[in-house]
């Protein structure tokens, strides 16, 4: 039986941020539903919140394909007609049952194409990535990549604009709407894990902008955001200081989480 609603989910080296959002699925969904779980590297965790009932459908890829990837084969594994997609750093903090999902049905099948999540986090009546609801069917058939039909999002292709960005083109575009609700998950993403096609990694706090470099480039990409004096620097002497802030980004520094 096709459940009523798929909830997907991407991950990238986040166990603790994964297992709260699984947990708080468990705790608080109680609607015909399966958990589709992308993971973007082999890790035996994932296949621990397999054994253990967190999941029902795994996909998992040896390499890090990137954001825009791993969404676009969490979606292509529904068949469900409604999906419900979370960053893995959020958990759910209240009931999802039946007179939720028709409440956003009800919003989606009366004028709206999007039911946004996160409290209007991108703006009134812009589409955020981070969390929402929508139909299936409206989702994949939004074009989502450039000429280059590659899927851009954070991670060894961040080289273009990000699937979110192509989809907020496309609600102002064709002027769309997006119904906000606010206090329906809980934002947990006080820290990102990126990786670049070199295999450089790094961790940055997405509020104050601070960067650790776990391991070090080879050469030069749009991420992280140093200037370029600090790229010249990192790709001759391979350091940089733990925590510090990128000179392109101290203008957007503020704090939102205690790291």
């Amino acid at each position: 039986m096709i459940p009523d609603v798929s909830i997907c989910i991407l991950d990238f080296k986040k166990k603790e941020e994964s297992l709260l959002l699984l947990n708080s699925i468990k705790k608080y969904v109680s609607i015909s539903h399966e958990v589709i779980f992308c993971s973007n590297s082999i890790e035996d965790y994932v296949f621990d919140f397999c054994r253990n009932g967190l999941i029902d459908k795994l996909i998992v890829n040896k390499s890090n394909l990137g954001g825009g990837y791993g969404t676009i084969m969490a979606f292509n594994v529904s068949f469900s007609k409604w999906v419900l997609w979370i960053e893995n750093d959020n958990e759910i903090i209240c009931e999802f049952n039946n007179n939720v999902l028709n409440q956003f049905v009800n919003l989606l099948n009366n004028g709206y194409k999007w039911v946004d999540l996160t409290g209007e986090i991108s703006g009134n009546n812009i589409p955020s990535g981070r969390c929402f609801f929508v139909e299936r069917e409206f989702y994949n058939g939004i074009k989502k990549c450039g000429n280059d039909n590659i899927f851009h999002g954070p991670g060894i292709y961040s080289d273009g604009p990000y699937l979110e960005e192509y989809i907020q083109n496309y609600f102002r575009d064709n002027n769309l709407k997006v119904a906000h609700i606010r206090n329906f998950i809980k934002d947990n993403g006080y820290e990102s894990i990126r990786e670049n096609p070199d295999g450089s990694r790094y961790i940055h706090f997405p509020d104050t902008k601070q960067l650790k470099v776990l391991i070090y480039p080879t050469q030069r990409f749009t991420y992280p955001k140093w200037s370029e004096k600090e790229w010249r620097e990192v790709l001759k002497t391979k350091h940089w200081d733990d925590w510090k802030i990128p000179e392109n980004e101290a203008a957007f520094s503020f704090r939102c989480f205690n790291h």
